[in-house]
């Protein structure tokens, strides 16, 4: 709709409704058509840069054509203003109003500004005021289902803003600005971003610009070095992607802010054994293990046995020849401490030798002294089983566990008994202290919207009450005498009286602080001491008497106490030692040294070198050792095509990096130290080997293996928690922009490992046939939700190039609606199983299948026997890449069809979360227009290129950008259909061809191939000394000169019916011989033929040669008598070519004077003067060079008053 907007229709149109969600909302939706004139297709909006240069920026805005849609929602009816191709404004309750953006490469450490310089606009009175954007709500929980953990679709509030609707103020109120700054890479890059719609909500008028003209002002130029370099998949992306690429190269930085850890790890010692211990205790490590582990004991001298923890040493208790009661000589002793990590309980300790003396536990006189032992001490009873995980909450930081020991729904269980486990209370008056920590399950109206009694040993200890989705600490007083010893049980109860329909809420843990006696349980006591030194504590009983007390006070260096009294007792032996005071509480520890533990795991290291800078890779293959072997023929196929690839063993990340521990981090930090300090160009793909679930401590049982765990992250607005691998690379600058293409192979064994390896290879060899050029649509019925059919429809019919067969599969539409939907699956593995490039689905998804209706399932890759005929799966849903999960029996679609050897997916671009339909359709666009232009052939720049598109669209959606993952190789190329550019020769004339001469030369450019070529590039190669004088072309491929030197051609797109002829003028050099001229015609996109690409034509050239022609020029051709005249003398040899300089001329005269007679030639000339004599007449001059011979005269004009005298001419 351009100029008039309500003026007398042409023709019209019913504009309906298109439902933004790919869930279903609770809003009640109305749509009704409003009559709007149609003046022709949508147009894209339009962005032209008009000037560049180092300081400023000039570009032009043309908004597209755009509708207006009157929507009724939760009671109100709004307008909703479309235009296509452009994205939306993204501020909850505020106007939701077309936005659009393009990427701009910006300088480094600068501040930018936009001026606007031009606008045009119009206005518009409204009669509706403009639909709001809407609040995305907590998600309601399923507590008949346990509180399961994830929402099974998004929900909206469409709530307007009070102030923003109110004001008189248009908004958003700018015009254009820059948003989404960020790094890819050296880049900094940044949107700018066009507001042409703006609301006045006060007076209801909506302002639309028809046209922007803004200047972008950089500041002064950056003074740099010279132009940082980026892997050619990079160098591709900025090329398309920014719209200043060729300003912005001149900006890139070798210091980009990239985020490296704030202090380097420690490196594990060398050489050294790997001790991991998964919980606090006193360990005992036998000299015989340490010898099965490979450390030559026999050698070691033990005063240099040292332990270490991240970095720090820890003392230990080396006996040496002193026996102890039940310890045999040749062991170690140390206390250990489990992992506090969300990501792991293992700790890891490192055992070296060799290097000085190693410290040792101090010790100290426990020697009881004459007072009466202490009866009891304070003690906390922490009790927390983690059974349930939710990822609904923002807990803490992305750190923070969240697993929960039950839930409570009084339309359910509401009602829970947890033991305290044995106690051994005090009999002294005493008021202990219950702590319970809760966190709500939901958000209501009432406040509070929570209540819990609790009883201890079935006495009532009181009630907590709190509100909304929050975390809660109850702290109650419990009389000590409540207490029993032996087990006591908190009973918790949900009463549901808080006025809303039901309630729900998590139990996290329990905590008792209490009075305890100084019993020993399982010859095992650790306590704290806060009283006074000088008393004595008796420890009882044990069951052996070979008792070690530890104070752990400090946990790195524990003192042994030594001098304290053992006495057997009728229930074993007691142990008397005296208490110090030293200034502050003391922590203690007492075991018997017979059931000292044995760490799980000796291991001797294998010494890694991440930290060493002549390190370097393109490709990263990041894998558990157990599955390198099934690796090594990928990296040696990236090898092979000259890629620098590098296997690492996440262990040795982990060494370098976290300590030895497990943690995502450290695999982020490795990647950002490659990044920063191998040797250039810093990694470009990253492939992680290995599946990963987000129960990293096997709360739940299963056993699964986490071979590279998932990065969890707080992003989804519904969901929260899920694995957002995308922050693995997005390394350089605080932003959501990857800075290398990562992938990943959902594997969990070396078997399935060597079967998706296998399928990448043979993947790589495919020869050309007829399914890649066929993609299958699939789209979901339409609902509330949307129309995924036209999303889908508008995919195939405008992304994907006519030369392609697009088949559709639409529940609802082409195919019958059934539930489950029988007839379109059987169409769908029908075709897969006649292999497809791509299958590009549309719609609800969950995560073992495709639509409510099961279009597809996971197990539905059983059915399948597609070979090497394999699609990429592109899932434009929810939850169908949710790999994170650690259930044997219910792994997600994606990951299932990537794994399956033989058949299934080579790849999938899916998603971990869920999402709204217009951000996919972006991301949709952006893969079709990756993929199928030609500019991005690997899966890794396709999904970037995806995710770019997006954002630029609506930075408010860039969460989608993290739940995004690739579960394939990121170098992987789609066999798209190829191009097939060839080079044709013509005619050289003249050939041979004299030294510095013209030679036209014609050549035939085109496309013999299936598909279109894009971004196609001609270039010539020119001996030295030659040049392009001029040239020309015919036919229908429009081509541009992008350079003279060396000749260089632009052609956009190639498509198979173009072509052109080219006629070209080249000055020929002036060496001799026989010189080849060598043309090459390439692009971005896949060829069947390379080997026409190129065209070697020869021309001989020709050194001027002996002298076969004299022209001879006389000036002024006639004198008067003792007058002068120059001559002038072209020597051309048999090709009309000057002769050599040098070359001998000679003048003679048949009277008069010349000289000189003989003169050598330069440039092909030769000069001499003639002198007249006294008469007149005519005069021959005789001019020879070599076998060359002209005559020409001269006319001798008489005297005036004199009559010539009479007589013969003179001749020659």
């Amino acid at each position: 709709m351009e100029g008039r907007i309500f003026g007398a229709p042409k023709r019209w149109i019913l504009v309906l409704l298109l439902a933004l969600l790919l869930g279903s909302t609770p809003a009640v939706i109305h749509a009704q058509g409003i009559v709007v004139e149609e003046e022709g297709p949508a147009a894209s909006p339009q962005v032209q840069v008009l000037s560049a240069n180092p300081e400023t920026l000039v570009v032009e805005w043309r908004s597209p054509t755009f509708s207006m849609e009157e929507v009724s929602l939760e009671g109100r009816t709004y307008l909703r203003i479309v235009a296509p191709e452009m994205g939306l404004t993204g501020e909850a309750g505020h106007p939701q109003l077309p936005a659009g953006g393009v990427w701009l490469g910006l300088p480094p450490n600068t501040a930018v500004e936009v001026v606007i310089l031009e606008a045009e606009a119009e206005e518009i009175s409204l009669s509706r005021p403009v639909l709001p954007v809407p609040q995305a709500l907590p998600p309601e929980p399923r507590p008949d289902e346990g509180g399961g953990p994830w929402p099974e679709e998004p929900a909206y509030r469409y709530l307007p803003d009070a102030g923003v609707y109110g004001s008189a103020a248009a908004y958003p109120g700018t015009l254009a600005r820059i948003e989404g700054e960020g790094w890819i890479r050296s880049q900094r890059v940044g949107l700018l971003r066009f507001y042409p719609f703006q609301y006045e909500p006060a007076r209801n008028l909506l302002h639309i610009y028809r046209r922007l003209r803004v200047e972008v002002r950089f500041g002064p130029a950056p003074q740099g070095g010279p132009t940082v370099a980026e892997p050619a998949p990079f160098e591709a992306l900025f090329q398309e992607m920014l719209i200043n690429a060729d300003q912005a190269r001149l900006w890139r930085s070798a210091d980009a802010p990239v985020a490296l850890p704030a202090s380097l790890p420690i490196f594990p010692p060398r050489p050294a054994v790997r001790v991991q211990v998964d919980h606090d205790g006193f360990y005992r490590l036998s000299l015989e293990r340490l010898r099965q582990a490979g450390v030559p004991i026999d050698e070691v001298d033990l005063s240099t046995l040292r332990l270490f923890l991240d970095g720090q040493e820890v003392a230990l208790w080396v006996p040496d020849e002193l026996p102890h009661p039940g310890d045999p000589v040749g062991a170690l002793f140390f206390y250990g401490q489990g992992a506090r990590s969300r990501y792991t309980s293992e700790n890891t300790y490192w055992l070296t030798w060799g290097e000085g003396a190693g410290r040792r536990m101090a010790e100290r006189s426990g020697q009881p002294v004459l007072s009466p032992p202490l009866g009891d001490f304070v003690a906390t009873v922490h009790r927390e089983s983690n059974t349930q995980y939710t990822s609904l909450f923002p807990i803490g930081g992305d750190d923070v566990e969240r697993w929960f020991w039950a839930c409570f729904y009084t339309g359910g269980v509401r009602e829970g008994t947890f033991s305290l486990g044995s106690l051994f209370p005090a009999q002294v008056p005493y008021t202990a202290t219950l702590r319970l920590s809760f966190h709500g399950g939901f958000a209501a109206w009432p406040n509070p919207d929570h209540h819990v009694q609790v009883y201890l040993n079935d006495t009532f200890l009181g009630d907590g009450w709190w509100d909304g989705q929050t975390p809660f600490t109850l702290e109650l007083s419990v009389p000590q005498a409540l207490l029993q010893a032996g087990e006591n049980r908190v009973r918790l109860y949900a009463p549901g009286d808080t006025g809303y329909s039901y309630d729900f809420f998590y139990l996290d843990w329990i905590e008792l602080t209490y009075r305890r006696t100084f019993a020993v349980e399982n010859d095992r006591l650790e306590f704290t001491l806060a009283e006074a030194g000088g008393a004595n504590v008796s420890l009882e009983p044990f069951t052996g008497e070979d008792i070690l007390v530890l104070d752990i006070s400090d946990s790195l260096n524990p003192v042994r106490i030594v001098e304290g009294v053992t006495e057997a007792t009728a229930g074993g032996y007691r142990y008397t030692f005296a208490h110090r005071d030293n200034g502050a509480p003391s922590r203690y520890l007492a075991v018997i040294l017979s059931q000292a533990e044995e760490p799980p795991l000796v291991q001797k290291d294998q010494p890694s070198d991440l930290y060493a800078p002549d390190n370097g890779a393109d490709v990263l293959l990041i894998s558990p050792a157990e599955l390198i072997p099934a690796i090594q023929p990928l990296a040696a196929d990236y090898a092979g095509r000259g890629m620098r690839a590098r296997v690492v063993d996440v262990q040795d990340i982990y060494d370098e990096f976290s300590g030895g521990r497990r943690d995502p981090h450290a695999i982020r930090s490795f990647l950002a130290y490659a990044y920063a300090h191998w040797v250039p160009p810093a990694p470009t793909y990253v492939l992680l080997v290995g599946d990963g679930h987000y129960d990293f401590k096997d709360y739940l049982g299963n056993g699964l293996p986490n071979l590279i765990p998932p990065y969890l992250a707080y992003v989804d607005p519904w969901m929260g928690e899920t694995a957002a691998d995308n922050r693995y690379v997005s390394l350089v600058g605080n932003d959501v922009l990857a800075d290398m293409f990562l992938g990943r192979l959902p594997v969990n064994s070396p078997q399935e490992a060597t079967a998706v390896v296998d399928k990448i290879l043979a993947y790589r060899q495919v020869e050309p046939a007829d399914w890649q050029g066929q993609v299958l649509f699939v789209a979901d019925n339409a609902d509330g939700a949307g129309n995924f059919a036209a999303l889908s429809d508008e995919i195939a019919n405008f992304y994907l190039p006519a030369y392609y067969t697009a088949d559709k599969v639409y529940l609802g539409v082409n195919y019958p609606y059934e539930n489950p939907a029988v007839t379109a699956r059987a169409a769908i593995l029908q075709a897969l199983n006649s292999g497809r490039l791509l299958l590009n689905y549309v719609g609800h998804g969950a995560i073992y299948f495709l639509a409510a209706e099961r279009l597809l399932q996971a197990g539905d890759v059983d059915s399948l026997s597609n070979g090497n005929a394999l699609p990429v799966l592109l899932s434009w849903s929810c939850y169908a890449g949710l790999y994170s999960l650690p259930y044997p029996s219910s792994p997600a679609l994606g990951e299932v069809w990537v794994r399956a050897p033989n058949r299934g997916a080579i790849a999938a671009w899916v998603p971990t979360g869920l999402g709204l339909a217009w951000a996919h359709h972006d991301m949709n666009k952006g893969v079709f227009e990756a993929l199928f232009l030609g500019r991005f052939p690997t899966l890794g720049q396709a999904a970037l290129a995806g995710n770019l598109r997006l954002y630029a669209a609506a930075p408010s959606m860039g969460y989608q950008l993290e739940t995004y993952v690739l579960l394939g190789d990121p170098t992987l190329e789609v066999p798209v259909l190829p191009t097939d550019l060839y080079l044709e020769a013509g005619s050289a004339i003249p050939n041979p061809a004299p030294a510095g001469g013209v030679v036209t030369l014609t050549l035939s450019l085109g496309n013999a191939g299936p598909a279109t070529a894009y971004d196609a590039v001609l270039r010539a190669e020119l001996p030295a000394g030659w040049s392009l004088r001029d040239w020309t072309s015919a036919g229908n491929l429009p081509l541009t000169l992008a350079s003279a030197d060396p000749p260089t051609w632009k052609a956009p797109a190639v498509s198979p019916a173009s072509g052109s002829t080219l006629l070209l003028r080249l000055q020929a050099g002036m060496e001799g011989g026989n010189w080849p001229l060598i043309f090459t015609v390439e692009s971005g996109s896949r060829e069947i033929e390379r080997g026409n690409n190129t065209l070697r034509q020869e021309v001989s050239v020709v050194l001027a040669g002996q002298p076969e022609r004299l022209l001879v020029e006389v000036n002024p051709p006639s004198i008067p008598s003792g007058g002068q005249a120059l001559l002038t003398a072209t020597v051309l040899d048999a090709f009309g070519r000057p002769v050599p300089d040098g070359t001998v001329v000679t003048f003679a005269a048949s009277q008069g004077q010349v000289w000189p007679t003989e003169v050598t030639t330069l440039r092909g000339q030769a000069q001499a003067r003639f002198l007249a004599g006294g008469g007149s007449g005519e005069v021959w001059i005789t001019v020879r060079s070599g076998s060359a011979r002209s005559l020409v005269y001269i006319r001798i004009l008489p005297t005036p008053g004199k009559r010539p005298a009479p007589g013969p001419a003179t001749g020659p």
